[in-house]
């Protein structure tokens, strides 16, 4: 098996790396006729990924609300 991951924060924008290593994993799967899992080991389904690019973006929020803090 294979792991995707990306640490955040990033040098590029969180919901874009995320992106990125998403179409990478989506045309390895399919070229390796393969199967995408979440970090649970279920199918990698479209409300997951809306679900982890939501938590990206909650990230974001909060790194800018501790920035605004200081």
């Amino acid at each position: 098996g294979l792991a995707f991951f990306a640490r955040l924060p990033a040098p590029q924008d969180g919901l874009a790396v995320f992106s990125q290593m998403l179409e990478a994993a989506q045309t390895l799967g399919t070229e390796l006729d393969a199967e995408l899992q979440d970090e649970t080991h279920s199918d990698l389904s479209r409300p997951t990924i809306e679900h982890i690019r939501e938590e990206i973006l909650e990230y974001n929020r909060q790194l800018q609300l501790a920035k605004t803090r200081t």
